[in-house]
């Protein structure tokens, strides 16, 4: 289990914790959009990646409810 501290010495766990959630909630059309949205910009280069999809408010503003 994860401590506060261990949280804050590796801030990257919670926003991977958090994409993780949101992953799981996805509706069948936001992943076929999400995967679309990845194979035209995702190219590996460190540009861009799966976190910045547009589609993640959407996800958690209806999550959020």
């Amino acid at each position: 289990m994860k401590t506060e501290n261990d949280v804050e010495e590796h801030p990257n766990w919670l926003s991977f914790e958090r994409l993780m959630l949101l992953n799981e909630n996805l509706t069948q059309v936001e992943r076929a959009e999400l995967l679309a949205w990845e194979a035209a910009n995702v190219k590996g280069d460190g540009v861009k990646s799966t976190t910045d999809w547009p589609g993640w408010q959407a996800v958690i503003t209806r999550i959020s409810h």
